[in-house]
């Protein structure tokens, strides 16, 4: 059924994955060392996002979890599962691949899978639609799950796998994709990101999408607001409103639960309560006893100087003084030449 090019390249994919597991498990790992900033209820959004762009060291909640998504044990087993479903495939043992592939493609609503993980899903679809080649019903129902799959990635798959499914398949996914009614979704408000089936909404659009009977994952992820997922059909998604649950209630100062989802944790409530608190240098007064206190020794009785004979005697010859400096004054006075011209 599948011709030998065909089964080295599926298991040398295969052989990859567990190396693919690891990088990806490190690298969601590197982020484990910042500390979660999460937005308190009534804090400012503008200081909020101001902060997080001057500390390094803080990351949002959102993109903690978008970028620990899905969980290591989730993707191991997606990959498990699949390495079993191609298995029994390239064995020829159909009855055993459809239900391993079935079992693979109800993981789609367990979490929010990214677009490497989407091929996975693409890659069962075909198959499962490739082994019931004798049911056109249940070909349109594998083959219409296609349509809620990362877009950019299902092409990847085709253009990558395209020799490995047969022409008639792939041209009726194509008649189906334009076929099928589609819903375009407006973004929701309120939350800092919104993702269907793993996929990322843009800012003011999730996008387009088909209307199968099959319901969709959607999560609700915010700075401010712990985060929800649901499943629902796209047509109710623009009616739908996700409960909004603060992740820290509260102002500045105030305690607050800590989510267990995260390891390193702080709460914002404002720029001011970011701010080091100036402390002030209070001078208190040490009180002395009276007896400690040093004294100034003084006189009961003063001497009256004026009255004393050393006084007197002290100021005659003051004066006398002053009087023989003043003659000698005047003789220098006399003598002294009124012009300087003629004298060397």
């Amino acid at each position: 059924m599948t011709s030998l090019i065909c089964q080295t390249h599926i298991l040398t994919s295969l052989a990859r994955l567990p190396m693919i597991l690891l990088v990806l498990a490190c690298s969601a790992g590197a982020e484990d060392h910042k500390t979660v900033l999460i937005q308190g209820e009534k804090s400012s959004i503008i200081e909020y996002r101001a902060t997080l762009q001057a500390h390094p060291q803080y990351i949002s909640p959102t993109q903690h979890l978008l970028k620990n998504r899905p969980t290591v044990e989730q993707r191991s087993r997606l990959i498990d599962d699949f390495a079993n479903a191609q298995k029994a495939f390239l064995q020829v043992n159909l009855k055993m691949a459809e239900s391993a592939f079935e079992q693979v493609t109800r993981q789609r609503t367990e979490a929010d899978w990214e677009s490497s993980d989407h091929e996975i899903f693409a890659i069962a679809l075909f198959r499962l639609a490739q082994i019931a080649s004798d049911s056109s019903a249940t070909q349109d129902k594998w083959l219409s799950q296609t349509l809620h799959l990362h877009p950019k990635t299902l092409a990847t798959v085709i253009q990558k796998l395209g020799a490995q499914i047969p022409p008639p398949l792939l041209k009726r996914q194509a008649h189906l994709s334009r076929q099928i009614p589609t819903l375009h979704l407006p973004a929701p408000v309120d939350w800092t990101e919104v993702l269907i089936n793993g996929v990322k909404c843009s800012r003011n659009s999730c996008g387009t999408w088909a209307q199968i009977p099959e319901k969709v994952r959607v999560t609700f992820l915010s700075d401010r607001w712990q985060p929800y997922t649901t499943t629902l059909h796209l047509k109710d998604f623009n009616t739908y409103a996700a409960p909004t649950v603060a992740w820290a209630k509260g102002t500045c100062g105030d305690s607050f639960r800590q989510p267990t989802v995260f390891k390193k944790v702080k709460a914002f409530w404002s720029v001011d309560c970011d701010r080091p608190r100036q402390l002030a240098l209070a001078v208190t007064p040490t009180p002395v006893a009276s007896d400690e206190l040093p004294k100034l020794e003084f006189s009961q009785k003063p001497t009256r100087i004026y009255k004393s004979k050393w006084f007197w005697a002290g100021v005659g010859l003051s004066a006398v003084a002053i009087w023989a400096v003043a003659e000698q004054n005047k003789g220098q006075i006399r003598t002294q030449p009124t012009t300087t011209y003629g004298f060397r």
